[in-house]
């Protein structure tokens, strides 16, 4: 009854306050989108005269303000921007569709940015809620409560179905969850939730607010590609990983690997098959036997260590190795497990000859070169028979800068700007006149060109050393500087994108320097793609969804780089609001080439397609393959056919 008393007040403050002036349709959106229930929570909980009250109701006052075109003074971005953080933290706890929540708070930020005022009429401040004393949460527990909205759905181990969470309270922190239904099943203090979903028992699910029909064929397509990128990176004999694959989680350890002194080892192990009178074994004896090996090596490799197939007899290992001797215990060790297992077939034993080649170095920038440089050892291996042979080429890890060198070039690089921007063209697939839709800004580290140091070797060492965010400042500073000294070119340029590592992304201060210079209100966020990889984005989910939120208030626009190697879910991408999809270049490459490729990447558009988000495919280098992705309704292209990279100024 009390609820209900102090909803007719509500009803009638706002009408009195509201009733001779013209109100902008933003502000009533907010009000009928949730914000008569922040007021209402602000009177029941602290009181209609409390300062929560009056701090609520102040913010359409403030709103009404900033959006009437008479106002002399306008606000700054900063301004704008702290009041749309606030509005949407209190939306947050009361609004249950969180895809309409952004899109009010989308509204606000585009009225309140526009010059022109008369075209809109919006909202933008937020009642201060009561934070209410509350136990201190670590990182990863803040991380989470950031990313709990109402409207969520989460499967708990305990139950049977998902479970809706209908609201989230403050005093003291409570979180209440409903069946499908909307039948109140359980209510968790936030240290008890927090902790549930750090262990596992209690994990996010699909949104089943959503058709049917849109869950169950979001669950195919993403089947479907899981089960086509399962193929697309594996080995179906053994299961192990192919060459691709294996270079790929290569560097992906090694970037998050904390070791910071000694190296690591890339190993290739080839295995001579043979019946007892010496003949060579077919193909049906050497694959069941490498799938034993490929059970049981694992066990003899330490943890984070991975393990391959390597052509038709062979199997290849990476691992941490404090040094070259210790590479070759690792090796000596592998070979001895497969003298001590005979293997034995249908009665038949069979002789099994190993030989191994090994690469030691201090980085993994070259997976590929260290391969290959670890299997010409193993043939020499072979031939001498000597169990083990080490390369000790030009390739070595005499050739390499140990991270402590690196440490110091980083700086210099930086410090000196030894480094230049190019740009490439992307363009519509379907336009045969090839205008650019928009720019690629491509980082190019001219220091080291002498040295054959690639853009993505500088990129993977400033990664390793926590230090690429140093790196995403400086390109998006002479980017920004660029544009500013070229106005009018930029009004007539669809836009620039920018690549940025998750370490940018889920860095708050990197956020914070990207919004200062938008802040100064002469670059059109409109005229900003920001490029952040797959991988990113799925390991930092809520960062990087406030990291968007708040970027997209300016206008700027997202695509997710390097797609369909990861495992997003329809959910993340929608809530993501993605304005493109970029196709991993290593399944454009081989699209000629590879059946299961060519599935995936259909697959991809089939997920663009039905998300509404345009895809890109880049590394287009022929007309056959140009031709073949637009027959299959690639909507961007981006390659060597179509324009190669050239300096920035160029286009001046």
């Amino acid at each position: 009854q009390g609820a209900e008393v102090a909803k007719q007040r509500i009803l009638r403050e706002l009408l009195a306050r509201m009733d001779e002036r013209a109100v902008p349709n933003a502000v009533i959106e907010l009000l009928n989108g949730g914000w008569r229930n922040v007021l209402l929570m602000a009177e029941l909980r602290h009181g209609a005269d409390s300062d929560e009250a009056h701090e609520s109701w102040q913010v359409l006052q403030q709103l009404c303000t900033w959006l009437d075109p008479e106002q002399a003074e306008p606000p700054g971005a900063t301004e704008i921007q702290t009041l749309l953080q606030r509005i949407d933290q209190a939306l947050t706890r009361v609004c249950a569709d969180k895809f309409a929540q952004d899109r009010i708070v989308d509204q606000l930020a585009t009225a309140l940015f526009d010059e022109d005022k008369s075209q809109h009429q919006h909202t933008s401040v937020a009642a201060r809620l009561n934070d209410a004393a509350s136990e201190p949460l670590s990182e990863a527990q803040d991380d989470l409560a950031e990313r709990l909205r109402v409207g969520d759905w989460l499967q708990f181990k305990s139950t049977d179905a998902p479970l809706n969470l209908i609201w989230i309270g403050d005093q003291p922190p409570v979180y209440v969850f409903a069946n499908y239904r909307g039948i109140k099943k359980l209510d968790l203090k936030r240290a008890d939730l927090l902790q549930s979903l750090e262990d596992g028992e209690a994990q996010w699910t699909e949104d089943l607010e959503l058709p049917l029909m849109d869950r169950s064929y979001s669950a195919m397509i993403q089947k479907m590609q899981r089960d086509l990128l399962w193929q697309a990176s594996h080995d179906p004999a053994t299961g192990l990983a192919n060459r691709k694959s294996f270079f790929r989680a290569i560097r992906r350890t090694w970037l998050r690997s904390q070791t910071v002194d000694g190296g690591y080892a890339v190993g290739v192990i080839q295995l001579d098959i043979s019946n007892p009178a010496g003949e060579a074994a077919g193909v049906d004896i050497r694959t069941p036997i490498l799938r034993e090996f490929a059970r049981l090596l694992p066990a003899h490799l330490p943890p984070h260590a991975l393990l391959a197939r390597a052509g038709e007899s062979g199997l290849a290992f990476w691992t941490e190795a404090a040094d070259s001797a210790a590479a070759q215990a690792q090796a000596d060790a592998l070979l001895q497990t497969i003298a001590d297992h005979p293997q034995e077939i249908s009665g038949t034993r069979y002789r099994v000859q190993a030989a191994a080649g090994l690469m030691w170095a201090s980085d993994c920038l070259s997976p590929e070169t260290y391969y290959d440089n670890a299997n010409a050892a193993c043939a020499r291996a072979r031939e001498s028979g000597i169990p083990v042979v080490q390369y000790g080429g030009e390739g070595d890890a005499s050739g390499v800068l140990a991270l402590a060198q690196w440490a110091h070039e980083l700086t210099a690089i930086l410090a000196n700007n030894q480094l230049s921007l190019n740009c490439q063209p992307v363009v519509a697939a379907a336009d045969a006149a090839r205008t650019p839709l928009y720019y690629e800004v491509l980082l190019h580290p001219t220091a080291h060109a002498e040295r054959g140091i690639a853009t993505r070797d500088l990129i993977g060492i400033a990664e390793r050393l926590q230090r690429v965010a140093e790196i995403d400042r400086w390109v998006v500073r002479h980017v920004l500087q660029w544009m500013r000294s070229h106005v009018d070119l930029v009004s007539r340029l669809g836009g620039f994108s920018i690549n940025l590592s998750g370490q940018s992304v889920t860095n708050p201060l990197f956020l914070k320097f990207l919004l200062g210079e938008l802040a100064r209100g002469d670059i059109p966020g409109g005229k900003l793609i920001f490029e952040i990889s797959e991988a990113d984005a799925v390991e930092g989910h809520a960062q990087t969804q406030l990291f968007m939120r708040q970027l997209q208030r300016h206008g700027c626009r997202f695509s997710l780089d390097d797609f369909g190697i990861g495992t997003s879910s329809y959910t993340s991408l929608k809530s993501m609001k993605l304005d493109y999809l970029k196709i991993d270049h290593a399944l454009v490459r081989e699209l000629g080439t590879s059946m299961i490729d060519e599935a995936l990447v259909r697959s991809i558009l089939e997920t663009g397609n039905f998300l509404g988000i345009k895809t890109v495919a880049g590394f287009v280098e022929d007309a056959e393959t140009l031709m073949k992705l637009g027959e299959m309704g690639v909507d961007c292209v981006q390659g060597y056919l179509i324009g190669e990279p050239k300096p920035l100024d160029t286009l001046a």
